[in-house]
């Protein structure tokens, strides 16, 4: 997988990520599991970012 292929991935991931949250209510156990898969593809993101 390329660099951007990769990047591309993790934000396509992101993104449905977030269009989820948007349907969960807050602070029930669905939230809690979407809102740890999120700060994990951000720290993915991030750590990737830095590498390049």
């Amino acid at each position: 997988m390329t660099p951007h292929s990769y990047l591309d991935n993790l934000l396509y991931q992101l993104e449905d990520v977030r269009k989820l949250l948007i349907q969960v209510e807050e602070n029930s156990p669905e939230w809690t599991k979407f809102d740890r898969l999120e700060d994990k593809l951000l720290a993915e993101l991030a750590n990737h970012s830095l590498e390049d």
